[in-house]
């Protein structure tokens, strides 16, 4: 038992930091601020399926289709990288008004469900995590940060009570900051693995 919770917590703590739902929780505000709320629950949904779909192929098969097609963690972070950066330049651009013409349910999918919540470091993580703790644990701890996730999603309508439109608007103008800062890190950290995989 005491292995067990062990191995568990190896697994949870790396995915929790990979996910960063509390980072991504002012970007969800930002995205879904405005919207009818079936719209929000649509949006909320198709994240966490888009999210658990992908962990379990790339759990299971990951690395059998990244070999396949030649793909290395590094040229994933640079393409993820570079559509949460146009992403975010495009919304601090545009007047919230346009925002919300973008925003239709299918912003669950992309960038939501991928490459925010299920990202290049939740995948590299799993990478690690699989050949040190196995799939199962690795899938139960997948499974819990993902619930933790959707959990504080579903309750962000509660802070926007709190903090008010002229709050949201604020925290979606913060937000992008950051998620145009995070864009750069996973590009720049993609771009170094690369060099060091291309010197090797």
């Amino acid at each position: 038992m005491n292995e067990f919770i062990t191995n568990f917590l190896i697994a949870f703590i790396p995915i929790f930091v990979a996910i960063d739902a509390v980072g991504l929780f002012p970007v969800y505000i930002s995205m879904t601020d405005n919207l009818p709320e079936n719209t929000k629950n649509s949006i909320l949904v198709k994240a966490m399926i888009t999210a658990s779909l992908i962990g379990l192929c790339f759990l299971f098969l990951g690395k059998s289709i990244f070999g396949f097609l030649g793909i290395q963690i590094s040229d994933f972070k640079i393409a993820g990288g570079l559509i949460l950066l146009i992403l975010s330049i495009h919304d601090l651009v545009f007047s919230i008004s346009k925002r919300k013409e973008k925003y239709t349910d299918s912003v669950g999918i992309v960038p939501l469900g991928m490459p925010l919540v299920m990202g290049p470091g939740t995948m590299s993580s799993m990478f690690v995590l699989v050949d040190k703790v196995g799939i199962p644990i690795t899938f139960l701890s997948l499974a819990v940060n993902l619930g933790i996730t959707a959990v504080l999603f579903y309750y962000s309508k509660h802070m926007i009570k709190v903090i008010g439109k002229g709050g949201a608007e604020g925290v979606s103008k913060i937000a992008n900051l950051l998620l145009a800062s995070i864009a750069v890190m996973i590009i720049r950290t993609g771009i170094i693995e690369a060099i060091q995989k291309a010197n090797l």
